[in-house]
C-alpha cells in the first residue's frame, strides 16, 4: 500500500492541478487517489498523536512512545462540525502545542473522518454519527 506521505503528495497534486493552476486531473489521477487514501486502524499515528482505545481516542504524547500520553481527544462524540472545531480550538489552547502538533493533529482528524465528505460537504454541516463511523472503522481494520 501506497505510504501517507506518498497518497499527501499525489493529493497535493490534484489540488494544484484542480485549482491553482485550472489543469484537468485525470481518471487516472483520480483513481489513484481513491485507491491510496489510508487505511486507518487502532494504533494509527501521525507525528505524537495515535489512534488508540478501540478508535475512540486520539492521544498525544509528546515523547511519541504513547505509554503516558498527556492529551486525549474522545472521537466518538464528535458529530458535528462544529464539535471538532470546539475541540481544535480547546488544543491550540494549550502552552505545548506547536505548529506541528497542530497540523498532525488537522492530518489526523481528516484520515479519521473525512470531513469534507462525511462532516461539512459543500459547506453544510451534516448530520454524522461519529460512534457508528468509528465502530466501522474498527470493523475494517480487523
Amino acid at each position: 500500500m501506497m505510504e501517507r506521505i506518498q497518497y499527501r503528495a499525489l493529493l497535493r497534486e490534484c489540488q494544484d492541478k484542480l485549482f491553482k493552476k485550472g489543469e484537468t486531473v485525470t481518471a487516472e489521477e483520480l483513481g489513484m487517489y481513491s485507491l491510496v487514501r489510508p487505511e486507518i486502524k487502532v494504533g494509527y499515528w501521525w507525528g505524537t498523536w495515535k489512534l488508540g482505545s478501540r478508535n475512540a481516542l486520539l492521544c498525544y504524547d509528546p515523547n511519541g512512545k504513547f505509554d503516558n500520553p498527556i492529551y486525549w481527544i474522545d472521537l466518538e462524540n464528535m458529530n458535528s462540525s462544529a464539535q471538532i472545531l470546539d475541540k481544535i480550538f480547546d488544543t491550540v489552547s494549550k502552552n505545548w502545542v506547536t505548529a506541528d502538533v497542530l497540523a498532525n493533529l488537522l492530518w489526523a482528524l481528516e484520515d479519521i473522518f473525512d470531513p469534507q465528505r462525511n462532516i461539512c460537504a459543500g459547506g453544510a454541516d451534516l448530520t454524522f454519527d461519529a460512534e457508528t463511523h468509528l465502530t466501522n472503522l474498527s470493523d475494517n481494520s480487523n
